[in-house]
């Protein structure tokens, strides 16, 4: 939403401003919004308009020497601290967790947007299937995205 603070980023603009600023000679957006169906029908739309989607990265990002970064991929890097938990072996503790005090992540688990893992939780992997939003505890496959 407009003048809404995501980290420490301020939302200035909205889609509505879009032909204006291409106008003005704008020709370039990062499109770091969350929803991968949103985000896939913005990018559809926003070339239409010709504008190009960068590829957004943190120095910090971490990517093999033989990986190939497509065009409009947002790179991020998080930090955060836990008290007294522990972030196993290959666990990502990705953008916006709120992490409670003694959380424990198994290896090769994942969190990442919006979420939030509680206090004496241990977040374990699992298998999701594709095309399937999982929540819960334990997590289950929701819907179809």
């Amino acid at each position: 939403m407009l003048g809404e603070t995501i980290g420490s980023a301020k939302i200035v603009t909205t889609f509505d401003d879009l032909p204006a600023l291409l106008k003005e000679g704008a020709s370039w957006i990062a499109l770091t919004i969350g929803g991968n169906r949103e985000q896939f029908n913005l990018a559809a739309q926003l070339k239409t308009e010709r504008f190009s989607i960068m590829t957004v990265r943190h120095p910090s990002s971490f990517v093999k020497a033989d990986v190939r970064v497509g065009e409009g991929a947002v790179l991020c890097t998080t930090s955060f601290s836990v008290q007294g938990g522990i972030v196993n072996t290959g666990a990502i503790v990705d953008h916006e967790v709120c992490v409670g005090a003694y959380a424990h992540f198994g290896p090769g688990s994942c969190r990442a947007g919006r979420v939030t893992v509680g206090e004496r939780t241990f977040a374990a992997v699992g298998n999701i299937p594709d095309g399937v939003m999982a929540y819960g505890v334990p997590a289950k496959a929701r819907r179809h995205v």
